[in-house]
């Protein structure tokens, strides 16, 4: 994707597909997926035997205003479900209830308004300028016991 391997996306396929099988032959019930660094990359992975999909999604994306490079998960036109992988926790806001664009509770709400089966904040550990995991926690606290009856496995 960034130049970084001179391979070909069928190459790329073929071994996700193998990791997959492996995964679900020797991983003891474990889920295979893989992360796709834009919502544009998602539709590689179909059909490669993964349980289900992710996808990234950064303010970076958004060329139309925020919200605009994550399209809905139905646009997607998926076969199985499809989690948010990544998104950033260092926001604008941290305030529980403010839905201000790229807000802590925005990012949460439009993911779900979405229709995507998750998402997985960046990072618990990272330092880096997409990160502030400390002060979106509660706001991720608050917004599970909101939905805990959405969320979650099932």
């Amino acid at each position: 994707y960034w130049g970084c391997a001179n391979l070909q996306v069928s190459q790329v396929k073929t071994f996700v597909q193998n990791c997959a099988n492996y995964i679900h032959l020797y991983g003891g019930g474990a889920y295979a997926t893989v992360g796709s660094a834009s919502p544009s990359w998602v539709s590689t992975w179909k059909n490669l035997g993964l349980d289900f999909y992710q996808l990234h999604y950064y303010p970076g994306f958004d060329k139309n205003g925020p919200g605009s490079g994550l399209p809905t998960y139905a646009s997607l036109a998926l076969d199985k479900p499809c989690i948010v992988g990544e998104f950033a926790t260092n926001d604008v806001s941290y305030t529980i209830g403010n839905t201000t664009p790229l807000s802590a509770q925005w990012y949460l709400d439009s993911i779900y308004s979405k229709g995507y089966a998750g998402a997985l904040g960046w990072s618990y550990f990272s330092s880096d300028s997409a990160t502030a995991w400390s002060p979106f926690a509660p706001v991720f606290t608050k917004w599970v016991q909101t939905y805990s009856s959405y969320i979650g496995p099932k």
